[in-house]
C-alpha cells in the first residue's frame, strides 16, 4: 500500500523549502474559513449545481411537460410503455401525472432561499408557476374545480407501484404544499392569508395572480386515496401495485403467483410480492397527510404496514427483502441486508420517530404496564403509536445489522469493512455485493448519531466513485477485494454484469450531505465537488442529464429519472449552501423522506389541528363528510375519490368559533420532555490539514478495496465537450471539469494538496486470521453410514444435520471446517466478599483470540450458529492431535437431575436447563422427548440461563436451546435408534424400566478454585459413558438442609448415609461451611461425596449484581479443608455451586430423601421431611454430574464448537 510522505533532505529533520513552506501553510490556514474551502469556491460549486438543476428542469418543461419524464438525448418526453405492461421499470413510476414536475417542486422551493436575491426570486417564481401548472392540469381538489385540462384529479388509467407513487407523488405534493403554506421555510417568503369565514376558507395571492388555498394538499389526498385499495390484504401489508382508476382487480385470487428468475410469472394473475421498503416506507407521507387533513386512515394504515413488516423479522432481528402481501411469508431466497428492497424501512424507522416525536397519539392501556410487547402480537411493541417504538425498532435493527450484516476486515478477506447480504434466519453470509441504493446508510447513521461508523462506511462509496466516476448499480466485493484476473482499467470482474449502470441516484450524495452537516469536515465538500464534476463531465446531454448505461465505458442512456432533479441536485445544492440555508439549521422537526422531500407536521397540527376535533375524532368525522369509508373503497375494488375542499378552510373556521379549543382525542405532549441523547459535536479542525477524514488511518483501506492504485490517471475518461442547449443558464460542462488528479489513491480526486496530511501514514491492513481443519476418510471406523459409505472424499449420508441455531456433526469423515480467529471478550478479576473471586467483563483491552467455525465444507454459518459434535463423531480422531484437541472444562460442569414430574419447574434465569420428559404411549412404551418448561421453545434462555466463567459459559444457554431442537420430536423407545447414543446422560436408553413420573433437567454448576478445592469423585464424574436411563442416575440419596451450615454441625449419620448435601450460600465462607461436615471415609456406594451450594438471591453481594441475572461466580477455597476439630481433612469434600432461585430450591427439595432445618431452640439439624414426600420412595429421582468440554486448535479455543 503506498504511503504519502513529504520529501525530506537526507540527514536533516526539516528541508529548507519546508522551513519556508510551513509558515506559508499556517498563514493559509488562518485566512481560510473554518470549512476548509473558500467561500468563493463554495459559491462556484453552488452556482454549478444551480445550473445543473435548471439545465434539466428547463429542458423538461420545454420538451416533455406535462408528460412524466424527459429523454435528454432525443429531447422527447418519456411516457408509460402501454405496449408492454410488464415493463415495470417504466410503468411502476410513470403514472401519467407529470411526476418530474411534482418531484422538482420542493427543489425549486429550496433554491428559492438562495443567498443571491436574484436567483432566489427566479426560483420562487418557477415554484409558483409549477404549482399553478399542476392545478391547471389536474384541478384544485374542490367539488367545483375537481377537473383540470388533463384529468379530474388523478383519475388516470395507470397501474403504478404504491411505494413509488407515495414517495414521489404524495410526498412531492405534501412538501410543496408545506412550502407554499410557509410551514417549511423559504427565505423572504411570508404568505399573507385572507380568511373567508362564511366559506370557511383561507387563501394567499401570489404575484402572478394565482391564489393558493391548499390545492396541493387536496391533490395529495386525492392521489393517496387512490392507493388505499392496495391495503385490502389479510396481513396489513399493501399490495405492491394499484390502478389509480380501477383499484386492484388484478389481485383477486392471486395467491398462486410467483416470479421466475427471468422475470415472468407462473400465473396470469398478478404477483403479490412486495418488499420491506415498499410496505414499510409510508409512515412519513401518510402521517403528515393525516395530521394536515384529519383523515386518520392514512396514518393508521401506514403504521399497520410498518409493524406488519417488523413483526415478521427473524429471531436474530433481521429484516428480509421480498415478502408476500397476502400470506406474509418472506420470498426465497430469504436474504437480509441494507440495500435494495430493505433500505428505506430502516430509514423510516428512525425518521418516523423524529417526525412523530411531540405529536399527540392514542396511548394504549398496555403502556401503563412494564410490558414492552403487545399482548395480541408479542412481535410488535405494546404501543405501536408511541414514537419511542419506532426509535426502538431502529436501534434493534442497527444492532442486528452490526452483528450479522456488517463485514469487518478482521473476519473476512476484505481490506475495509462493508455491509453484505446474509441469511435471514441464521445471519450466515450469502453474498458480498455493494449496491448503489445502500449508499444511503452512512447518512442514516450520521442522522442517528453513529458518526464514526458512518464515516467508515462512507469511505467505500467515495473510493468506488473515485474509481468509476459514478457508482455502479452493484459492485461485487469478492471480485474487487482480490485483484484479479482482468485488465487494469476495465473493472469488469468487480461490477456485476447486468448492473453496470448509474441511474443518477442520489444516495451517495445524500450521505455526503448528512456527514458534512454532522462533522463540518471539508473532505465531504470536496467529495461533493467530485460528484458534481463527474456528473457534469459524463452525463451532460443537449436536453438534460442522461443516465450512464455503463460506468466504465461512459455509454449514456436516454433517460433522466425524476429523482435526479428531486434529490440528486437538491442534496448537492444543500451541501454547498452550508448554514446559510434555513433547512441546514436543523430547526423545526422536519425530516427528508426517502425521495428527498422535506416534511414537517406544523405546530397547529401537532396539538391535533386547528379545529375542535383532531386525530381520530376528526378522522371519524371526515369519513362521514366524505361519504365513504375505507372499507367501502376497498370493497368496490375501484377508486371513487371524494373531495376534501374543506380540509384547510373548515379548520380555520372552527378556530374562530366560540367552542372550546383543543378538545381532541389525543393527550397533549409533556411540557418538559425527558432529556434525549445528543449527537456528538463536530471535532475542531486539525492544524494545517483541517480534515479529520483525510487523516483517517483507514483511508487507504477503502482505496485498496476499490483497487484505486490500479486506476490509470487518464483525463480522456471524460465525455466529449458539447455545446450547451438553449434552455440553460450556463454551459453543460466546463474545462475545469476535466482536470486530472495527481493520485487516485488519495481520494476524492478533487482533494487539494492543502488537505493532504504532510506525513500521512496508513494503518496496517489487518486481514482475517483463518484456518482450515480437514479430516480424512474415517469411515473404516464405526460411525455414521458404516464402512464404505462416504468414501473417496465424500461426506457420509447423515453426517451433517441442521438443528435449531446450528449444525450437528455425527461424523467428521471428509469434513472440512473453515475457521476465523476473532477476539474473545476479556475478563477482569475483582475481589469479592465471603471468599469469592468475581470475574466480570473488562474494558476495551483486547481479549484472547478464539476460533469461530464460519463454514462447514462450502456452507457458511452465521455468527451465532453453533456446531454440535456427537461423541460418535470423535471415533477415529487422534486425541493428541494439536490441530484438534478436546479439552476438559475445569470450571463448569452440569448437574443432571431426574425430578418428579409433578414438580413445577420453569426455565428463566434460575439455572434450570433442558428438560427431557417421559410419557407412556398407548402401547405402554415410554415416549421420549424434550420440551421446555417455559412459555415458548427456548424463550428467554439466552439472557437468563445460569452460566459461568470458562470458555463454554457464554455459549451454554444457546446450547440448551439447541437441545430442544434436537430432541423435540416424540418417539417411542424403539424409535430412539442410533442417534440417541450421541447424547450421553441425556437421553433415556432404557426408559421402559421406570414409571413415567420423572423429568430430566440440566443445571449448570461451577467448580471452586483454590487450595481447598477437592476433585469430583471418580464415581460421580459422568464422562464418556453410555446413555443413562431416566431414574438410573448414580446418586439418589440426597439431603437438603434449608440453612447455610454456618452455626451448626452436620450430624455424623447424615454424612455417612447420604451422597449429596444441599445447603445455602451466605453467613460464612465456603471453607467454614465445609468445616462443619464430619470427617468420614466414604465407601464406593455410601457416604457424602458432593456438597451443592445454592447461591440464593439474598446471599449475592454488590459486585455480583453487576453480572447478568443468573450468571455464576466461582467460589474461592483459599485454605485447605478442615474437620470440625480443626484438623486438616485427609479426603476433601467435592463442592459445586448453582444458582439458587426458588425453582431450583423446589427442585432439590423434591429430589431429597430428607429436608431439614436448624431448630430455633437447639440450633441443631431437625428433619422436617422424610422419604416418600412428594414422590414414592425408590422411584428413581437422583443426580449425576456431566463434564463439559471445549475444543482447541493449536492452543486456540474453538468458541462455537460444542461437544454433546
Amino acid at each position: 500500500m503506498p504511503v504519502i510522505v513529504w520529501p525530506r533532505t537526507p540527514g536533516s529533520s526539516c528541508s529548507p523549502w519546508q522551513t519556508i513552506l510551513y509558515p506559508l501553510l499556517l498563514i493559509a490556514v488562518l485566512v481560510t474559513s473554518a470549512h476548509g474551502m473558500t467561500d468563493e469556491a463554495i459559491a462556484t460549486l453552488r452556482d454549478d449545481t444551480r445550473s445543473l438543476f435548471y439545465h434539466g428542469y428547463n429542458n423538461y418543461m420545454a420538451h416533455a411537460f406535462p408528460e412524466d419524464e424527459l429523454k435528454p438525448i432525443s429531447c422527447k418526453p418519456q411516457t408509460r410503455n402501454r405496449d408492454n405492461p410488464a415493463d415495470i421499470g417504466l410503468n411502476d413510476v410513470l403514472g401519467n401525472y407529470s411526476v418530474t414536475l411534482v418531484d422538482s417542486l420542493s427543489t425549486l422551493a429550496i433554491l428559492a432561499s438562495d443567498e443571491d436575491a436574484r436567483h432566489a426570486a427566479h426560483a420562487l417564481k418557477a415554484f409558483q408557476a409549477g404549482v399553478r401548472a399542476l392545478v391547471e392540469l389536474y384541478g384544485d381538489g374542490t367539488e367545483s374545480g375537481r377537473c383540470g385540462s388533463r384529468a379530474c384529479g388523478f383519475d388516470l388509467d395507470s397501474k403504478v407501484q404504491v411505494f413509488e407513487t407515495n414517495i414521489r407523488g404524495v410526498g412531492g405534493l405534501l412538501s410543496a404544499h408545506l412550502f407554499a403554506m410557509g410551514d417549511l421555510p423559504i427565505r423572504g417568503y411570508t404568505p399573507v392569508w385572507k380568511v373567508d369565514e362564511s366559506a370557511g376558507t383561507r387563501s394567499t395571492n401570489w404575484h402572478d395572480g394565482f391564489t393558493y388555498d391548499g390545492q396541493l394538499l387536496r391533490l395529495a389526498h386525492d392521489l393517496a386515496s387512490r392507493l388505499l385499495p392496495a391495503f385490502n390484504t389479510p396481513t396489513g401489508l399493501p399490495y405492491p401495485r394499484v390502478n389509480l382508476r380501477h383499484g386492484i382487480p388484478f389481485y383477486r385470487d392471486a395467491l398462486e403467483g410467483f416470479c421466475r428468475i427471468d422475470g415472468t410469472s407462473s400465473s396470469p394473475r398478478e404477483i403479490t410480492e412486495t418488499c420491506s421498503a415498499g410496505a414499510g416506507s409510508l409512515v412519513l407521507e401518510f402521517t403528515t397527510l393525516s395530521r394536515l387533513t384529519g383523515d386518520m386512515r392514512f396514518e393508521e394504515l401506514a403504521k399497520k404496514a410498518f409493524w406488519a413488516v417488523w413483526s415478521r423479522r427473524s429471531a436474530i432481528g433481521l429484516i428480509g427483502g421480498g415478502i408476500d402481501a397476502e400470506n406474509g411469508q418472506w420470498t426465497m431466497p430469504p436474504l437480509a441486508g441494507i440495500g435494495a428492497g430493505i433500505d428505506s424501512f430502516f430509514e423510516y424507522a428512525l425518521k418516523s420517530h423524529i417526525l412523530l416525536s411531540g405529536l399527540p397519539y392514542n396511548a394504549t392501556p398496555t403502556t401503563t404496564t412494564t410490558s414492552t410487547t403487545n399482548p395480541a402480537d408479542p412481535n410488535i411493541p405494546s404501543d405501536p403509536d408511541d414514537p419511542e417504538a419506532f426509535l426502538h425498532a431502529w436501534q434493534a435493527s442497527h444492532t442486528a445489522i452490526r452483528r450479522h450484516i456488517f463485514r469487518p476486515s478482521t473476519s473476512s478477506s476484505q481490506h475495509h469493512p462493508t455491509y453484505g447480504q446474509a441469511d435471514l434466519v441464521t445471519g450466515a453470509p450469502r453474498y458480498s455485493w455493494i449496491d448503489n441504493l445502500s449508499a444511503y446508510y452512512p447518512g442514516l447513521l450520521a442522522l442517528a448519531g453513529e458518526v464514526d461508523e458512518a464515516a467508515e462506511a462512507h469511505l467505500v462509496y467515495a473510493a468506488l466513485w473515485t474509481r468509476y466516476s459514478a457508482l455502479p448499480e452493484r459492485w461485487n466485493v469478492g471480485g474487487g477485494g482480490g485483484g484479479a484476473t482482468s485488465g487494469v482499467g476495465a473493472g469488469y470482474p468487480e461490477i456485476e454484469p447486468h448492473f453496470r449502470h448509474w441511474a443518477g441516484r442520489p444516495e451517495f450524495i445524500e450521505s455526503t450531505y448528512y456527514l458534512h452537516q454532522a462533522t463540518k469536515d471539508p473532505w465531504y465538500l470536496h467529495t461533493g465537488e467530485m460528484a458534481l464534476r463527474d456528473i457534469r463531465r459524463r452525463c451532460w446531454a443537449r436536453c438534460g442529464w442522461a443516465d450512464l448505461g455503463d460506468v466504465v465505458s461512459g455509454e449514456q442512456r436516454d433517460r433522466m429519472e425524476s429523482f435526479f432533479l428531486g434529490e440528486t441536485a437538491k442534496y448537492l445544492y444543500l451541501l454547498f449552501s452550508a448554514e446559510a440555508h434555513p433547512l441546514n439549521r436543523g430547526e423545526g422537526g422536519w425530516v427528508f423522506t426517502t425521495e428527498g422531500h422535506p416534511l414537517v407536521v406544523p405546530k397547529y397540527a401537532r396539538v391535533g389541528g386547528r379545529g375542535k376535533a383532531s386525530g381520530r375524532e376528526q378522522g371519524k368525522e371526515r369519513s362521514v363528510v366524505l361519504g365513504q369509508k375505507l372499507e367501502e373503497v376497498i370493497e368496490k375494488g375501484g377508486v371513487k375519490v371524494p373531495t376534501v375542499a374543506e380540509a384547510v378552510g373548515r379548520t380555520v373556521k372552527a378556530t374562530r368559533s366560540d367552542e372550546p379549543q383543543h378538545q381532541h382525542h389525543y393527550p397533549a405532549p409533556p411540557v418538559e420532555p425527558a432529556a434525549q441523547p445528543t449527537c456528538p459535536a463536530p471535532l475542531p479542525p486539525l492544524p494545517l490539514t483541517l480534515s479529520h477524514v483525510a487523516n483517517r488511518a483507514d483511508l487507504f483501506h477503502a482505496a485498496a478495496l476499490a483497487q484505486l492504485h490500479l486506476v490509470p490517471i487518464n483525463p480522456a475518461r471524460s465525455s466529449p465537450l458539447l455545446a450547451a442547449s438553449d434552455n440553460t443558464d450556463g454551459p453543460g460542462i466546463s474545462f475545469q471539469d476535466v482536470r486530472s488528479p495527481s493520485n487516485y489513491t488519495f481520494y476524492p480526486w478533487t482533494l487539494p494538496r492543502s488537505l493532504i496530511p504532510p506525513r500521512g501514514v496508513s494503518a496496517p491492513i489487518r486481514g482475517a486470521v483463518v484456518s482450515t481443519l480437514t479430516f480424512p476418510n474415517m469411515n473404516g471406523a464405526a460411525g455414521v453410514g458404516g464402512e464404505g459409505v462416504g468414501g473417496k472424499g465424500m461426506i457420509a449420508l447423515g453426517a451433517l444435520q441442521k438443528v435449531l441455531d446450528g449444525v450437528l456433526i455425527n461424523s467428521l469423515s471428509n469434513i472440512r471446517l473453515n475457521m476465523v480467529q476473532e477476539p474473545k471478550s476479556p475478563l477482569a478479576l475483582l475481589s469479592g466478599h465471603d471468599g469469592v473471586s468475581v470475574e466480570r467483563a473488562g474494558g476495551s483491552v483486547p481479549g484472547e483470540p478464539e476460533f469461530r467455525i464460519q463454514g462447514i465444507a462450502n456452507w457458511a454459518l452465521g455468527k451465532d450458529e453453533k456446531v454440535l459434535l456427537s461423541s460418535a463423531a470423535l471415533e477415529g480422531v487422534a486425541p493428541a492431535d494439536p490441530h484438534f484437541t478436546r479439552v476438559r472444562d475445569l470450571e463448569m460442569v452440569d448437574l443432571v437431575v431426574d425430578v418428579p414430574a409433578g414438580v413445577a419447574v420453569r426455565v428463566g434465569g434460575e439455572g434450570v436447563g433442558m428438560s427431557i420428559d417421559d410419557d407412556q404411549g398407548e402401547d405402554g412404551k415410554v415416549i421420549v422427548g424434550a420440551e421446555w418448561e417455559g412459555e415458548g421453545e427456548g424463550e428467554g434462555l439466552e439472557e437468563e440461563v445460569v452460566v459461568g466463567n470458562g470458555t463454554m459459559e457464554s455459549l451454554w444457554s444457546e446450547l440448551e436451546s439447541m437441545f430442544s431442537g434436537l430432541l423435540s420430536h416424540s418417539s417411542t423407545a424403539d424409535d430412539v435408534g442410533p442417534d440417541a447414543n450421541d447424547y450421553p446422560a441425556l437421553t433415556p436408553a432404557n426408559a421402559g424400566q421406570h414409571p413415567a413420573t420423572l423429568t430430566r433437567h440440566l443445571i449448570p454448576a461451577i467448580l471452586p478454585t483454590g487450595v481447598g478445592a477437592a476433585p469430583l469423585p471418580a464415581s460421580m464424574d459422568m464422562k464418556d459413558v453410555p446413555p443413562v436411563a431416566t431414574g438410573d442416575l448414580p446418586f439418589q440419596s440426597i439431603f437438603y438442609l434449608d440453612s447455610t451450615l454456618c452455626s451448626a454441625r452436620l450430624p455424623i449419620h447424615t454424612a455417612k448415609n447420604y451422597n449429596v448435601l444441599v445447603i445455602k450460600r451466605g453467613d460464612c465462607s465456603f471453607g467454614e461451611k465445609l468445616a462443619n461436615i464430619p470427617s468420614i471415609t466414604p465407601g464406593a456406594e455410601e457416604g457424602l461425596k458432593l456438597v451443592v451450594v445454592l447461591s440464593v438471591p439474598e446471599s449475592k453481594g454488590e459486585m455480583e449484581r453487576m453480572k447478568r441475572e443468573g450468571e455464576l461466580i466461582r467460589p474461592l477455597l483459599d485454605e485447605v479443608q478442615r474437620t470440625p476439630a480443626g484438623v486438616e481433612r485427609r479426603v476433601g469434600v467435592a463442592m459445586v455451586m448453582v444458582d439458587g432461585s426458588e425453582e431450583v430450591q423446589r427442585m432439590f427439595k423434591a429430589l431429597a430423601k430428607v429436608v431439614a432445618v436448624l431448630g430455633e431452640a437447639t440450633g441443631e439439624v431437625v428433619e422436617v421431611k422424610s422419604a416418600g414426600f412428594g414422590h414414592s420412595a425408590g422411584a428413581g429421582a437422583g443426580l449425576g454430574v456431566k463434564r463439559r468440554y471445549w475444543f482447541e486448535s493449536l492452543g486456540v479455543p474453538i468458541g462455537n464448537l460444542i461437544m454433546l
